[in-house]
């Protein structure tokens, strides 16, 4: 693929091949597809397949840590998601980043994420000035990190060996909640970053009440520390079955708007494969891709990319699928979410006209 002087991404395209001397950070955001609803594990959901594509492709010299790790998820499968509580955690959909958390009680008890890493953004959503929580890494003392100001905050670790470490987030007063974690391994300042934020039957209306009254965008609040270079939407097969073109067009509007609010990095739309049984009567397929179209025509770094061109209908009437890319849950297997990661890593390794 490539790309001419004034594509929406061509200053995401500059920064690519720097690489070795700073992040190159990707926010995707979603659905049950983008969490990886099926995957084997959530490091076969496309997100971290596209990751692992683009750092191959763009080796910044450092091996490379997760990235966002979510308090918790949506979807039903795979099983290893998120923190491991200890007590009963409750699930909040108003903060972090795709509106997930997990509320700090002692109820709850202590949340544990392990995993390879140098170092650790521990990110929590304090509503007040009352609201800290402890960190623990291995098996040192506990910090007590108190609520500076309200909103999202963010507590780093100090530097690790590259090894397997053990992160534990705990409640220590008022009502704090663990939104995830951002982990590295020697990538801290270099390197390609994919922080994945999809929320399983997410809906672009639901990104902000500007769309509908029951919409929420306090989550945006949690961008800023991830400083993304891209934006990634990945949307639309849940919107048609409750929205109209028209409000889909609207929608995207919206959350162009929000994102701006915060950020100017270049925003790409990547509608999943079609569905081929639209609930809206009269409505096509191509009715709410050019819906998101002209959403996105209104702001020059903003850009629609279909993954479905290059992926069979799937799913409804008429679907097939002959490279058995879905899984049993009507949703892709690690073989289509590796498609997934090609067709999007094709896309953002293009080259100059």
């Amino acid at each position: 693929m490539t790309y001419a002087p004034d594509d929406a991404l061509a200053g995401f395209y500059a920064l690519r091949d720097r690489v070795r001397e700073r992040r190159l950070t990707i926010g995707v955001l979603g659905d049950s597809i983008t969490e990886g609803q099926g995957a084997t594990t959530l490091q076969h959901a496309y997100p971290a397949q596209l990751r692992d594509r683009l750092r191959g492709a763009y080796p910044s010299g450092a091996r490379g840590g997760l990235d966002y790790i979510a308090s918790r998820h949506q979807i039903t499968v795979p099983a290893d998601q998120g923190f491991a509580f200890a007590g009963t955690p409750t699930a909040g959909g108003r903060h972090g980043w795709g509106r997930r958390v997990v509320a700090l009680t002692e109820a709850a008890g202590p949340g544990t994420y392990t995993a390879r890493m140098t170092s650790a953004r521990v990110c929590w959503w304090a509503p007040g000035l009352d609201a800290a929580i402890t960190v623990q890494v291995d098996g040192g003392a506990p910090e007590t990190v108190r609520a500076e100001a309200g909103g999202s905050l963010t507590w780093t670790s100090p530097q690790l060996e590259s090894a397997e470490h053990e992160i534990t987030v705990a409640w220590a007063g008022g009502k704090p909640e663990l939104e995830g974690a951002w982990l590295f391994d020697g990538d801290e300042d270099r390197g390609i970053h994919v922080i994945e934020g999809g929320n399983s039957g997410s809906q672009l209306w639901q990104l902000s009440e500007k769309a509908r009254p029951d919409g929420v965008s306090t989550w945006i609040r949690s961008a800023p520390r991830f400083a993304l270079d891209l934006w990634m939407p990945e949307h639309l097969i849940n919107d048609v079955v409750v929205r109209t073109p028209e409000e889909v067009r609207s929608d995207a509007a919206v959350l162009i708007e929000l994102i701006r609010s915060t950020s100017e990095a270049p925003i790409l739309f990547t509608p999943p494969y079609e569905r081929t049984t639209l609930p809206i009567r009269g409505t096509t397929w191509a009715d709410y891709i050019g819906a998101l179209r002209d959403a996105a025509s209104a702001d020059p770094l903003a850009d629609v990319f279909e993954i479905g061109a290059y992926i069979p209908r799937m799913v409804g009437d008429g679907a097939s699928d002959p490279y058995r890319w879905m899984g049993p849950d009507n949703h892709p297997n690690d073989r289509g979410y590796a498609r997934f990661a090609e067709v999007l890593a094709a896309k953002l390794s293009a080259t100059p006209a």
